[in-house]
């Protein structure tokens, strides 16, 4: 799970926001730094609270104090229930990864699905939007895990020079096709006022 675009920070006379978070942040990760914020807003405000007296509102600070601090504790929580949740790479079975990992980006997507037990792209192909590439390789992956174990890809043989001629033919079509997005979504930009 990541970072939807969040823009805060309102200004009325530009009727504009100043700041935002970039979209495409991991959440354990944007909940970490929350954390550290808060924790750093806490500890100054508890100092500045301890300095003065109460007729100078030291309870009103005292209260900021505890909301920060059930803010900060909350934090906490949900970074380590992201944690949980985040996935770990298995030692075997099937994965994916789709090309360009950036969903916004122009298509065509590459999917790629992996065995991780010896690391071999087991199948692949292309799909028009990102979700298509995510749910044609998440299909692909409940196909292969209802036949039987995968057996270790064969190495290519040096002494197979057709086999090796395709890998690489493959190779720079794949490389060619992502260039040419690159090279689309450059001139795209340049086009923009």
């Amino acid at each position: 799970m990541k970072t939807p675009e969040t823009r805060f920070s309102y200004i009325p006379s530009i009727d504009a926001d100043l700041f935002a978070v970039r979209a495409g942040i991991p959440l354990a990760t944007a909940a970490e730094e929350a954390g550290c914020i808060v924790d750093a807003a806490l500890g100054t405000i508890r100092r500045v609270a301890c300095s003065i007296s109460i007729d100078d509102g030291a309870h009103l600070l005292l209260s900021a104090v505890y909301s920060l601090d059930m803010a900060h504790g909350l934090l906490g929580s949900i970074q380590a229930a992201l944690e949980d949740l985040e996935p770990s790479a298995p030692a075997d079975g099937f994965g994916y990864y789709i090309a360009p990992s950036d969903h916004t980006a122009p298509g065509p997507f590459q999917w790629f699905v992996v065995n991780h037990a010896n690391d071999f792209v087991v199948k692949y192909g292309t799909a028009n939007t990102w979700s298509e590439a995510d749910q044609i390789a998440c299909n692909t992956i409940e196909r292969l895990e209802k036949q039987a174990a995968p057996a270790p890809a064969p190495e290519a043989k040096p002494e197979d020079p057709e086999t090796m001629r395709q890998v690489w033919r493959d190779m720079a079509k794949m490389a060619a096709d992502e260039l040419a997005k690159l090279d689309r979504a450059g001139a795209e930009q340049e086009a923009r006022p």
